[in-house]
């Protein structure tokens, strides 16, 4: 298994404005370090409090980052956001973000996470919240805006142990594995009081997944990952607290709130796809999608008509050494040629060329 270590460039300490660098907070290969993640079985992990799992990520810099851009006083950062940092990082422990795509590393899950996080509070920086609003209204509401923005990083993908994942989870004495069903609770809470607790990361097979549930799901979660404080907080402006429930609920996608999560979940997945972590669990089945993408653009170009070149109405030219290609036409091309070719394969919709 992979150690992590934070690498926070200078520019996030800039407040407002674009943050270019936000995500480039977590995570790289580093030397070895504590804590110890492997589990007694390969490919079976421990079950880990907040502080080793955020320590195995060497996440301290990023936590101070995330603090001083949201502009919080540091008691209500302490009692409000960060007890819900280490709530999330408790229920997805190591799990990856996904199969074959993006963070499909242990600990992919979390690093995205807080990726999400610093970058969507940088940015929320930025802009002037409640839309609309006038100035007043928008400095009294500073804080409870950060919270909603935050709470929607972090919750962003919080339900995909429901969805794409099964875990199973043991102790000692146990005489056999437990599903692990995320709504009693995290595998923390669950193997309370039990020695060398320990889960395996399995995926569900493709053809149950539901890809659109986890952000439908996310809203279901919100209670066992705020703190009381930080949702009565909320609760006192009730526009703030709907537009929150409307984002985890699956309802809100154009809001400016949503607008801004997007944006960092983008920039995340884009510098993991570039630059990040190639490795995969050993129980995932799935095809990388790059690897996807350019085995279905060789063997469409191999055909010699999925692809015309250097012809009328042809999808791109070569010239000088260079390939040249008419983007969507081959973006669509290849989405087609992958679906006649390889059904059970998943691939990003019509709307993610």
């Amino acid at each position: 298994l992979k150690r992590w270590r934070s690498v926070l460039p200078k520019a996030l300490g800039r407040r407002g404005g674009q943050a270019p660098s936000a995500v480039e907070a977590l995570p790289s290969p580093a030397a070895p370090g504590p804590p110890s993640v492997e589990g007694s079985q390969r490919g079976w992990l421990r079950v880990l409090p907040a502080q080793d799992l955020l320590a195995s990520l060497r996440a301290d810099q990023a936590l101070e980052a995330l603090w001083r851009q949201s502009r919080l006083a540091e008691p209500v950062w302490a009692r409000d956001l960060l007890p819900a940092i280490h709530r999330h990082a408790e229920f997805v422990q190591l799990m990856p973000a996904s199969e074959s795509h993006h963070h499909a590393h242990v600990g992919g899950l979390l690093a995205h996470t807080l990726e999400m996080a610093l970058a969507a509070v940088t940015w929320r920086n930025g802009h002037l919240l409640p839309t609309g609003a006038g100035i007043e209204q928008i400095d009294e509401e500073r804080d409870v805006w950060t919270y909603v923005v935050f709470f929607a990083a972090l919750l962003h993908d919080i339900a995909k142990p429901l969805t794409d994942l099964r875990i199973q989870w043991r102790a000692a004495q146990m005489p056999e594995p437990l599903r692990w069903t995320p709504v009693a609770g995290s595998l923390v809470q669950l193997a309370h009081g039990r020695r060398d607790a320990e889960y395996l990361v399995e995926f569900t097979p493709k053809s149950m997944r539901d890809y659109g549930a986890h952000s439908r799901l996310a809203v279901t979660l919100l209670g066992q990952i705020a703190p009381p404080t930080a949702l009565s907080f909320m609760a006192r402006t009730p526009q703030a607290m709907e537009v929150l429930v409307q984002y985890l609920s699956g309802l809100d996608k154009t809001s400016l709130v949503a607008r801004i999560v997007s944006r960092a979940d983008q920039a995340s997945t884009q510098k993991a796809l570039l630059s990040g972590n190639r490795a995969r669990f050993d129980t995932a089945t799935s095809v990388p999608l790059i690897e996807l993408l350019m085995n279905a653009l060789k063997s469409m170009l191999r055909s010699g008509t999925a692809l015309p070149l250097n012809r009328s109405g042809a999808a791109g030219w070569v010239h000088d050494g260079s390939v040249w290609l008419v983007a969507k036409r081959v973006a669509d091309g290849v989405r087609a040629w992958i679906r006649q070719h390889a059904p059970d394969e998943s691939i990003p919709g019509d709307n993610k060329n």
